[in-house]
């Protein structure tokens, strides 16, 4: 697996001087060198096989999943969201800082639908 783009397109490649006579090769000169490319987004590496690198984790309080599973119910709001009167997000319950607004500007939520 590339690191660079996460794709499988990392393919190995051996390359080799060769002694020529008029344009034909005959036979190897040096040992060889060994190389790993990436035919996607054309990394390349001396070293052994690329290792598995691991995905980066989403932050704490996030889920994913593969859709065969609920998920988690939303945590409880702050108490500040819930006091009387105060203007705030219905699904991340951040306060807003005006009442002239169309989508909350932390979660993207309509809020005149």
């Amino acid at each position: 697996m590339c690191p660079n783009c996460y794709t499988m397109a990392v393919y190995h490649v051996k390359l080799r001087t060769k002694f020529t006579f008029f344009c034909i090769p005959l036979f190897p000169i040096t040992k060889g060198k060994s190389l790993y490319l990436c035919e996607r987004c054309h990394w390349a590496s001396e070293q052994g096989p690329p290792q598995m690198v691991p995905l980066p984790q989403p932050p704490p309080g996030y889920a994913v999943t593969d859709g065969s599973a609920p998920l988690p119910p939303p945590p409880p709001p702050p108490a500040e969201a819930l006091s009387k009167g105060s203007m705030g997000c219905p699904q991340c319950y951040q306060p807003l800082p005006g009442s002239n607004f169309q989508f909350c500007p932390h979660c993207g939520m309509n809020l005149r639908a």
